[in-house]
């Protein structure tokens, strides 16, 4: 068991390095998620424009509202419901709202984690030894990789949540508060379905490509197999004809 253990943190270190290496692999630029979300903070917050202008930057990218509505979320102690925007493997973009006050910890994750304030308050205490912060609306806030902090947020808090690093290394932090303290087995089924259509959807390039390889590999290995059919029909016959030509041969002498 221990093995088991030693093995993975290690593969997690190890795809938490291959992942940070290719910062380009990103597909959204920090500023920009800032700066919307700065935008359309406090009296002018707005989720339908909110998720147009990133509809409109990130056209093949932004999930639609049908497909991923608002679900209930019970993370560290922290209720609220969340709207995923986006999600892979390796990125997330999300809103977050919490209609009551609420308090609970952030959990230790393997990325950093961009928080935007778009209505109500937050409070941050990295560790509950720090001094907390208070961050209001427009104000931007970055939830370091490797640290826990404890939060509180206002009643009415709407948050713009964007996360970089190794997302299916947090999914325990998401589903064990309602899996063993609130018994809510339908909820961490819906969150696990919840991700793993986000994959799917954001992944549908890697689905085309594979297609469209197995359509080559098909065509391909399909070519091969028809050659390789005419030759041994065409010796076939050749065989045949050869042999017929030698018999008549020797009747007729």
């Amino acid at each position: 068991m221990l093995r088991v253990i030693i093995y993975s943190v290690l593969l997690s270190i190890v795809v938490q390095y291959y992942f940070y290496g290719f910062p380009a692999s990103y597909v959204f630029r920090i500023k920009t998620v800032k700066d919307i979300g700065w935008k359309y903070s406090g009296s002018s917050y707005s989720e339908n424009e909110i998720r147009r202008v990133f509809a409109t930057n990130y056209p093949e990218n932004i999930f639609k509202e049908a497909q991923f509505p608002w679900l209930p979320s019970s993370a560290g102690g922290v209720h609220g419901s969340i709207a995923l925007l986006y999600a892979s493997f390796t990125e997330f973009l999300a809103l977050y709202h919490s209609e009551i006050e609420s308090t609970g910890t952030t959990g230790r994750h393997f990325m950093n984690i961009s928080v935007t304030v778009l209505q109500g308050n937050l409070m941050e205490s990295v560790d509950n030894v720090a001094p907390a912060i208070m961050i209001s609306p427009g104000n931007s806030h970055v939830l370091r990789s490797g640290r826990s902090s404890t939060v509180k947020l206002s009643s009415g808090t709407t948050l713009l949540l964007y996360g970089r690093g190794f997302l299916p290394l947090s999914m325990g932090h998401g589903i064990s508060n309602s899996l063993f303290s609130d018994c809510d087995i339908l909820l961490v089924l819906a969150t696990i379905w919840h991700y793993l259509k986000a994959l799917a959807v954001s992944h549908l390039y890697l689905w085309k490509w594979a297609e469209n390889y197995a359509l080559y590999l098909w065509d391909a290995l399909s070519g091969q197999y028809f050659l390789g059919w005419f030759s041994g029909l065409m010796k076939r016959i050749f065989v045949t004809v050869q042999t017929a030509w030698n018999v008549t041969s020797h009747v007729a002498q």
